[in-house]
């Protein structure tokens, strides 16, 4: 038999309190960063913590590489003082491009403790990319697991929902990440992105407290739990939905019943609460009655388990 859930083992019902001394996010292209994890990023310069956004590739397929570059960096600056990285690997390019080692590198140089990285079923094949090249750098180089083991792992969502174990309340910060996301004028000419990030915040945020009107979905890990867990188990513990039994437990009672003088009401009762095959201790309190009572007492031999009768 499966493991039985209760609901809030399977979603949050609270907001996470997420937060890095040195937060890195990992991008595949300029708008991944605000789109999918802009309200966390907005939160940590508010709070003035460190932030480095690497972008991984030039995004030329989606228009101008300079153009989506500058759009980056007039987001960013709209959310708080982040430093910017540009790999500029081709776009739909990363698995060939050797670009796991400038991500190494930027690891190394910045380490962080708390990584955002792209979910492990993203449909594109950059942010998918991107996360498969992560995990296997932390499972293949031990010096890079030695110097970053105490940091933690995000997988956030951008184009295909994840289900999420950390949910952070964005509300005080999401107009601030929708203003960003419209800084991308080149890509909002092809989609809505605005909106899209709009709904997916407030979707998330519909197992929250009232209070939350936007949060964002991630599905946080440690990094020794991640080094020792395969990329296809990985997809499925952010992909697939626990399963949750609706099940009903019968909770033993006792059932007191006060009596005088009256057995053939008293077997009356007793058989109305064996009748219910319901587990129950009887109770039968003898109010003073005749010391003879017990002549009239049920036998016991026929109660169903859970619903012997005892005498006081």
């Amino acid at each position: 038999m499966p493991p039985v859930f209760i609901e809030a083992e399977a979603i949050p019902y609270e907001p996470a309190l997420l937060r890095g001394e040195r937060l890195l996010v990992l991008a595949p292209h300029s708008d991944d960063e605000v789109i999918g994890c802009g309200g966390l990023v907005a939160l940590h310069l508010r709070e003035r913590r460190p932030v480095r956004v690497v972008v991984a590739t030039d995004g030329a397929q989606a228009g101008q590489a300079a153009v989506r570059e500058e759009e980056s960096r007039r987001a960013l600056a709209s959310l708080g003082d982040a430093e910017l990285v540009f790999l500029r690997f081709p776009d739909r390019g990363l698995e060939q491009s050797g670009a796991a080692e400038r991500i190494r590198e930027e690891l190394m140089a910045f380490r962080p403790d708390l990584i955002l990285v792209p979910s492990p079923i993203e449909i594109h094949p950059d942010h998918l990319a991107l996360a498969r090249l992560f995990v296997e750098l932390v499972q293949g180089d031990e010096l890079l697991f030695a110097d970053l083991a105490v940091a933690r792992v995000a997988f956030y969502e951008v184009g295909q929902p994840l289900r999420p174990n950390a949910i952070v309340d964005i509300s005080d910060v999401a107009e601030a990440k929708y203003a960003a996301v419209a800084e991308y004028a080149s890509q909002l000419a092809l989609r809505d992105y605005v909106a899209y990030a709009r709904g997916l915040n407030a979707y998330r945020a519909m197992t929250l407290p009232p209070a939350t009107k936007y949060a964002e979905g991630y599905f946080v890990v440690d990094l020794p739990s991640l080094r020792t867990t395969s990329f296809g188990e990985l997809r499925g513990q952010v992909g697939a939905p626990r399963e949750i039994a609706v099940t009903s437990s019968a909770i033993p009672i006792s059932v007191i019943i006060r009596t005088k003088d009256r057995p053939a009401l008293l077997r009356e009762a007793i058989d109305s609460v064996r009748a219910t095959g319901y587990p129950a201790e009887i109770v039968v309190v003898n109010d003073g009655g005749a010391a003879g009572l017990s002549a009239g007492w049920p036998s016991t031999s026929a109660a169903p388990p859970g619903a012997n009768a005892t005498m006081m």
